[in-house]
């Protein structure tokens, strides 16, 4: 039986390539859907199995992510971008829900408090409009709101403003990707008034209450940028990393461990099985309680699209733990991907998923093929022990470089050959430091003098983990800012590395290796 994980990864990527075209293509809704329908008949027409029927099942998966990006982004006819353009900028008081984590930051002489509030109606010049819709609020106060929160607000609607001068990312496209279209300002002084509480999302606001509390208990045992850092890896909140740090992270390549994704969430659930273990449950029930666990991991880190991924992976593998079966690393990998953007197609465009993504992705083709081809080399004798593991250490670190280095020069304007050696000493750390963060709060409510022991462990390893980064920040050729590069040139680059890694007669493939040359020598 023919593997199911290339099939897979070939409808998710035609479903991907769907979600572009739709932001760069105009057809009428009625061509794609016919399009979509003549291909799916055409499919019984074709008896043969092969390749054209594949082509065929491609194209129409492409069609589907066309149609469905087209779906998610209709407007009602009460939404709110079908009223701005009527009401101007004149005052308006707004009613509607707080429903995404309230963020607060201190100005000169006032508090920036901001959320997303999901409208129900808008009154202006006497008159109440039922309206649809979400819209950032910027709320110039110290006002106490929450997840959930029933609100009634005065101020000015307007449009983002574009903030960057960077040609491949838009302020105003990224709220859009995230369905808010129109910024609501609310100035100090402004009557703001909270009407109640939308008991839907209470168990929404019972995790971002969770996660308060756990960031309170960071702070209390380590240094305000230390407790940036720890909430961004262990908890999901990235708004405190210090800028200084994550430009650091970002020069080096390694600005992924910065942020909850599938290293994070693998190692939680190791210490989750681990424990499950020690308490002697029967083995069924260890997986069942893992996979809850996990589930509640990223309710609790916000759900983001890599945190997802790494979930929707980790309890597909412990599902086959549980069937006895073996997992496809390719098909649980598409599947995640295919959740994912079935239920917003725009978290294509989100930096951390595309990262994620490629860095998996990268791992299981190319650093697989990598492996295979130095196996020779590898059998040495002189490549035993700790040699053989600091070579596969680098050799995954090179693919997972080469995986994403197209999204870095594409965002970031950015190549960081440092990556590579960087990874292998970056890596490591962070695993310690997600232990010993995760330690500290598991201890810190019941075992205070336990969770002190692992704070100071854990300054240690942050430390050492930030003066490597730097390190190797400053080595020569670490890093190299290039000029601008737009979607042919990261689509040449990805075409490139497809025909060297991704093809059996390429220049790493399974008909020849690279390294057999040298392995005979």
């Amino acid at each position: 039986m023919k593997p199911r994980g290339p099939a897979l990864l070939w409808l998710t990527g035609a479903f991907m390539v769907g979600i572009v075209l739709d932001g760069h293509v105009t057809l009428p809704h009625v061509i794609s859907a016919f399009g979509a329908a003549g291909l799916l008949l055409s499919l019984k027409t074709i008896r043969d199995r092969g390749r054209a029927r594949a082509f065929l099942v491609g194209i129409l998966c492409l069609c589907a992510g066309v149609i469905h990006t087209r779906a998610h982004q209709y407007l009602a006819a009460d939404h709110i971008v079908r009223h701005a353009k009527s009401l101007g900028s004149r005052p308006l008081t707004v009613e509607g829900v707080v429903v995404s984590e309230v963020r607060r930051r201190v100005l000169v002489n006032t508090v920036k408090t901001s959320f997303t509030l999901k409208m129900e109606r808008v009154m202006v010049d006497g008159t109440v409009r039922a309206v649809c819709g979400r819209v950032l609020v910027n709320l110039f106060a110290p006002v106490d709101v929450i997840y959930g929160d029933r609100l009634r607000l005065t101020g000015k609607l307007h449009r983002p403003f574009e903030f960057s001068a960077n040609d491949n990312f838009s302020y105003r496209k990224y709220l859009q990707n995230k369905g808010v279209h129109y910024i609501f300002s609310v100035k100090r002084g402004n009557p703001v008034a909270i009407t109640g509480q939308d008991a839907r999302y209470r168990w929404r606001a019972v995790f971002l209450e969770a996660r308060r509390r756990l960031i309170g208990y960071l702070k209390g045992y380590l240094t305000e940028n230390e407790t940036g850092i720890m909430q961004a890896v262990v908890l999901g909140e990235r708004s405190a990393i210090p800028p200084h740090v994550r430009e650091l992270f970002v020069r080096t390549g390694t600005a992924h461990v910065l942020a909850v994704s599938g290293l994070h969430v693998g190692i939680v659930a190791l210490l989750v099985m681990t424990a499950l273990q020690l308490l002697r449950l029967p083995r069924s029930w260890q997986y069942v309680l893992t996979i809850v666990l996990i589930m509640l991991y990223v309710l609790l880190t916000g759900a983001r699209p890599s945190t997802v991924r790494a979930a929707v992976m980790s309890v597909v593998f412990v599902g086959s733990l549980i069937r006895e079966r073996e997992a496809n690393a390719l098909a649980m990998l598409s599947c995640a991907a295919l959740l994912i953007l079935l239920n917003n197609p725009l978290n294509l465009y989100d930096i951390g998923f595309q990262l994620s993504f490629a860095c998996i992705l990268a791992m299981i083709t190319i650093g697989r093929r990598l492996e295979r081809a130095i196996e020779p080399l590898a059998e040495r004798r002189e490549w035993k022990g700790w040699r053989r593991r600091l070579l596969r250490a680098v050799i995954i670190s090179f693919a997972v470089w080469i995986g994403v280095e197209g999204l870095v020069m594409y965002h970031f304007n950015l190549i960081t050959p440092v990556s590579v050696l960087a990874n292998v000493f970056v890596i490591p750390l962070i695993t310690a430091v997600v232990l010993l963060g995760t330690g500290l709060l598991s201890t810190a409510l019941c075992w205070p003098w336990l969770a002190a022991q692992a704070a100071v462990c854990l300054k240690a390893a942050l430390s050492l983990m930030v003066a490597v980064t730097f390190l190797c920040a400053r080595l020569p050729g670490a890093y190299i800012y290039i000029r601008p590069i737009g979607l042919p040139e990261l689509a040449l680059y990805y075409v490139i590395i497809g025909m060297i890694f991704g093809m059996p007669w390429g220049i790493i493939g399974s008909k020849f290796n690279l390294f057999q040359l040298w392995s005979k020598n």
